[in-house]
């Protein structure tokens, strides 16, 4: 990258960050009162038919998000006219989809949700959430045509905007349905009315926006081949990928029933509501440099430069690896504190302590699948979660009736470590990418040193957490200085 491209996407990147951090925060501590109010079996039931909703949302949008983003990064935000064409196609095809999957909902959302969840109320949930799916698309294109014209500021306050609005939404309608079965509706509600606002909000910055940058450069206008040659093959891969997920997520309780757990919905709710809710908490820092590296590496594919594309990879993974790690032993070490303060609940803190060490991989994977997005390589990931995702409900179905939950625990580590593997496998042979064991040897190094020089002070957690995270900085710096100086 040129000097003034590092400084400009090291500043997006600290921007999103900060952003996501807020947003992560008010999302975790509005998560934790919710599903305490709500009880786990509800938060079980929400998640249920949150995966079905996202296989609506999937739908609607259809891949046209990507397809915004990577064209424009590829035109150049300065060719105004050139951009708003794409995103006006672009808007065109996914709202007519969206719109098409609200109706369907509407007329068969009552024998969908009998049918999926036995549960009237269920039905509801699903024909509200089906209302927002054309806010959710339009989002979804305006937000990729900022992403690629680097308007993280943009993108952000949106993002805010969507999260403080389905928070108070939420807030005062569980103040009328708390005690009542159907409470984890106020959520949904909550998910659909902020979807709307945050539509028109984003609708707003992109006329604005557009009035001063239309003209520009004069370079031929992408048509709708260009958007589908994209969008198409991601779409159905997205399908299928979706779809798969909402059926595993259908599953898992009713198989873990059938091994002989008593409460099965409410174990479900406890680790994919609860735990696993806390162990993406983090993510928010990868996240914003995930979603960084898509227009970066689309306009360095588009530049034909193979060396920064190989220098972007390589240091993404270098710092997603030492982040992971971090994580991964602060979460070892006070799992149970976490689980205590947060839910009072030391389930939580058991399935914490557990998958602790499944914040490596799923970090990792969460920046290559982004890289290989970037580079055109959107197919194969998908390809790569479509397989994962086959042998995940093949494994639920033959497998979780007979051994229960701690064969779900063992697949979470198996197939997040399989869809890692063959992400990492195509990333290095696009980009000719050589991975040295050292990239994983100094961080695992690091975080054990930092570990034990923590378990060396008896106390609180929380403290021990705060010495290895100390240790485990002043311990990257001092290899970095080392590093710098071996170089010199």
């Amino acid at each position: 990258m040129a000097e003034y491209s590092k400084k400009k996407f090291v500043t997006n990147m600290l921007l999103m960050t900060g952003t996501m951090l807020i947003i992560r925060i008010i999302g975790m501590i509005s998560n934790i009162y919710f599903t305490s109010v709500i009880g786990s079996g509800s938060t079980g039931m929400y998640h249920m038919i949150f995966s079905v909703y996202g296989f609506m949302v999937t739908f609607s949008i259809s891949g046209t998000g990507l397809a915004v983003t990577r064209l424009v990064s590829e035109i150049g935000v300065a060719s105004g006219s050139a951009c708003n064409s794409v995103v006006r196609k672009s808007l065109s095809i996914c709202i007519s989809i969206s719109v098409a999957t609200s109706i369907c909902v509407c007329v068969f959302g009552e024998y969908l949700g009998k049918f999926l969840f036995n549960s009237e109320s269920s039905s509801k949930a699903l024909i509200l959430l089906s209302l927002s799916l054309p806010a959710v698309s339009v989002s979804s294109v305006i937000r990729g045509y900022f992403m690629a014209a680097r308007r993280i500021g943009t993108v952000t306050v949106g993002q805010l905007t969507e999260e403080i609005s389905s928070v108070v939404i939420t807030l005062y309608l569980l103040s009328y349905i708390k005690n009542t079965p159907y409470s984890y509706m106020s959520m949904i509600a909550g998910i659909a009315f902020s979807a709307i606002i945050a539509a028109v909000f984003d609708t707003v910055m992109y006329r604005i926006n557009m009035s001063s940058t239309l003209g520009g450069n004069s370079v031929p206008h992408p048509g709708y081949r260009d958007i589908f040659s994209i969008s198409v093959p991601v779409a159905l891969g997205a399908y299928i990928r979706s779809a798969l997920v909402s059926l595993e997520n259908i599953l898992i309780p009713g198989c873990l029933a059938a091994s002989g757990l008593a409460d099965a919905l409410g174990e479900y709710g406890i680790i994919k509501g609860m735990s696993i809710p806390l162990m993406l908490f983090p993510t928010v820092f990868i996240s914003s440099l995930a979603n960084m590296l898509v227009p970066e590496l689309a306009d360095r594919r588009a530049g034909n430069k193979p060396n920064g594309i190989r220098y972007i990879a390589s240091r993404a993974i270098e710092l997603t690896l030492y982040f992971a790690f971090m994580a991964a032993g602060i979460f070892l070490l006070c799992h149970d504190v976490l689980s205590e303060k947060f839910y009072h609940n030391s389930k939580v803190g058991l399935y914490l302590g557990l998958l602790s060490m499944l914040v490596i991989p799923m970090y990792l994977d969460t920046v290559v699948d982004s890289m290989l997005k970037g580079l055109n390589e959107q197919v194969s990931s998908l390809r790569y979660n479509i397989i994962d995702s086959c042998i995940r409900v093949a494994f639920i179905w033959l497998i979780i009736p007979h051994k229960g939950v701690a064969s779900y625990i063992f697949l979470l580590y198996a197939s997040e470590v399989f869809n890692l593997c063959l992400s990492l496998r195509r990333l290095v042979r696009v980009t000719k990418l050589r991975l040295q064991p050292v990239m994983i040897m100094k961080p695992l190094f690091i975080s054990a040193t930092a570990y034990m020089i923590a378990a060396c002070f008896d106390g609180d957690k929380l403290m021990q957490a705060g010495i290895f995270t100390a240790s485990y900085i002043a311990l990257v710096l001092i290899n970095g200085a080392w590093m710098r100086q071996e170089t010199l």
